[in-house]
C-alpha cells in the first residue's frame, strides 16, 4: 500500500497512511481479479513473502494500467486496500479455519494507523466469525524493534520460537544466532552506555 501510494502520489512523504484518499475511491473489479492471479497467492503454505513480490514490476504494471485505463488514484488505492484486507482473510478461510478454531486476528504494524484498512479488515474477518484486535501498548513504529528484541531474548535463552505448522519445520527450533561483532564496535557501545549511565548515578548519589 505504501509503495503504491507513494508512486501514484509521486511524493515519498505522502503515502496515505491513514487511508484518507483511499476511502474516497471505489473498487476496480478487473484490477482485483488481475492481482488475485499473482503466483504467490496460488502457493500452498508454508511460504515466505519476499520484499519484491508485490513491489518493483508489480507496482510498475499497476501504474501502467492506471494510466492506460484512466483510473483515478483514489480508486486504485481503494482497490489496493480491499485487496490487502481480503488476502489474509482468504488465506485463513482456505488453509486454517477448516482445521483450527480461531477466535481473534491480531493486527500489528503501521497498517493499524490506516482507519480505512482496519474497517475493511474488520468486515473481512467478521464474515469468518473472527474478531480483530490490535496489540495493546505497542506503537506501530516500535513494533518491529520490539519483535526483534523479543526474538533476541528467546534466542539467548535457548527458547524455541518458531511455529512448525507455519514454517514447515519438523519441530520446535530456536531462531537466530549470536554474532559477537568487532571489538571496536563493542568498545564504542560500552563507552556510550557508560556515558549514558554516569549522570544518572551521579544524580542518585
Amino acid at each position: 500500500l505504501e509503495s503504491l501510494a507513494a508512486t501514484l502520489i509521486r511524493n515519498r512523504h505522502q503515502v496515505d497512511a491513514r487511508g484518507v484518499l483511499a476511502v474516497q475511491g471505489r473498487q476496480i473489479k478487473p484490477l482485483i481479479r488481475r492481482w488475485a492471479a499473482h503466483p504467490f497467492l496460488r502457493q500452498d503454505p508454508p511460504k515466505y513473502l519476499h520484499a519484491n513480490d508485490f513491489a518493483g514490476p508489480f507496482i510498475d504494471e499497476t501504474i501502467q494500467l492506471t494510466v492506460e485505463r484512466g483510473w483515478s488514484v483514489a480508486d486504485v488505492l481503494c482497490t489496493a486496500t480491499h485487496f490487502v484486507a481480503a488476502c489474509p482473510a482468504d488465506a485463513v478461510r482456505q488453509f486454517l479455519i477448516k482445521s483450527n478454531r480461531i477466535d481473534q486476528a491480531v493486527l500489528v504494524g503501521r497498517g493499524t494507523q490506516n482507519g480505512f484498512l482496519i474497517r475493511v479488515l474488520e468486515e473481512q474477518f467478521a464474515s469468518l466469525g473472527i474478531a480483530t484486535v490490535p496489540i495493546p501498548k505497542i506503537s506501530p513504529e516500535a513494533y518491529e524493534a520490539v519483535t526483534a528484541a523479543v526474538l533476541g531474548c528467546l534466542a539467548i535463552d535457548g527458547v524455541p520460537s518458531n511455529l512448525p505448522d507455519l514454517t514447515g519445520a519438523a519441530g520446535p527450533r530456536r531462531l537466530g544466532s549470536l554474532v559477537p561483532g568487532s571489538p571496536q564496535n563493542w568498545r564504542q557501545c560500552v563507552e556510550w552506555m557508560n556515558r549514558a549511565v554516569k549522570p544518572l548515578a551521579i544524580r542518585a548519589a
